[in-house]
C-alpha cells in the first residue's frame, strides 16, 4: 500500500507486472509498504502503548495466550523505541504455527477499545489529543 494515504488501492498483487497495471506509473522515489501474505492468522490482539508500556491487551478476534502477545509487544517495543510515537496502538496476530507479528499501528484517538478497558486505557488516549505547541 501506498505510504501517503490514498495515491492508489492497496492490495495483494501477484507480481510487479500486475502491481505497475493496477496502479500505472509513480515516481521512482514513491515509498511503499509491503508485506508477506499470510495465509492463516489464528488470533489478533489490540494492545494499547503509552511510552513503551502496554497499558492494556485484548484479544479481539480468535484465540491465544494474551501472556504470549504481551510479551511478544514488549520485545517489539524495546527493539523498536527509537522510531516509534509515545503513544500508539499495536495490534498482533498469532500465525496458525503460533508465531507473533505486527498487524498493524492505529492512532490512540481513533481506534477501538476492541475489549480493552477504558480506565487503563484514558491516559493512553489523553496523552494522544494533547497540543505539543503549547
Amino acid at each position: 500500500k501506498p505510504v501517503i494515504p490514498k495515491m492508489f488501492m492497496a492490495g495483494v498483487y501477484p507480481s510487479y507486472a500486475a502491481f505497475h497495471a493496477a496502479v500505472g506509473e509513480l515516481p521512482a522515489s514513491e515509498e511503499l509498504l509491503m508485506a508477506t501474505v499470510i495465509d492463516s492468522i489464528r488470533a489478533e490482539v489490540r494492545c494499547f502503548i503509552k511510552e513503551g508500556q502496554v497499558l492494556d491487551a485484548a484479544c479481539y478476534e480468535g484465540t491465544a495466550s494474551l501472556v504470549a502477545a504481551i510479551s511478544f509487544a514488549e520485545a517489539f517495543l524495546q527493539t523498536n523505541k527509537s522510531v516509534l510515537p509515545s503513544v500508539l496502538v499495536l495490534d498482533l496476530a498469532c500465525s496458525g504455527t503460533g508465531d507473533w507479528m505486527v498487524l498493524e499501528f492505529n492512532a490512540c484517538w481513533g481506534a477501538g477499545l476492541n475489549g480493552c478497558d477504558a480506565a487503563n486505557i484514558l491516559d493512553c488516549i489523553a496523552a494522544a489529543t494533547v497540543n505539543k505547541q503549547d
